[in-house]
């Protein structure tokens, strides 16, 4: 060590050594600086999923030498097509208490398009249609129209 402090080893510089690091430096930052923006990826907005709403239309009764025969119209107010529509007719008393359970089934391989009404039947119940309450059930699989 001198009297400054600091050690008698030097150590060799060389310009030449710096101004090439620096070149390196300057030329990778104005690269990465200059390359073109990449545009934003944009992803479309999932097509909406069709809906199918069957709406019960009507009710009408038969009388057969075994009870009512039950025929229901219905319609599909949605904007999507079913298949394999089938359902359950459910009569209960004007005060609420079920009294039966009617299912009934379309043929699987029926389309119901949009603003396409259909009819089901079941048979056979056993009473006076205006003493009762009368609702339907739906079940069904959404398909491409």
């Amino acid at each position: 060590m001198d009297a400054s402090g600091w050690g008698t080893d030097r150590v060799s510089f060389s310009w030449r050594t710096l101004l090439l690091a620096l070149f390196v430096l300057v030329g990778t930052m104005w690269l990465i600086g200059c390359s073109a923006p990449s545009a934003p990826t944009v992803t479309p907005p999932p097509a909406p999923t069709p809906t199918v709403t069957l709406r019960q239309d009507a009710l009408a009764s038969e009388n057969t030498p075994t009870g009512l025969r039950l025929t229901g119209t219905f319609t599909n107010i949605g904007d999507g097509c079913a298949r394999a529509v089938s359902g359950e007719l459910r009569i209960s008393t004007l005060a609420g208490v079920l009294v039966s359970s009617m299912p009934w089934t379309l043929d699987p391989a029926q389309m119901i398009r949009p603003q396409q009404q259909a009819a089901y039947t079941t048979c056979c119940f056993v009473g006076t249609e205006s003493d009762y309450n009368y609702s339907v059930r739906f079940a069904f699989t959404t398909v491409t129209c």
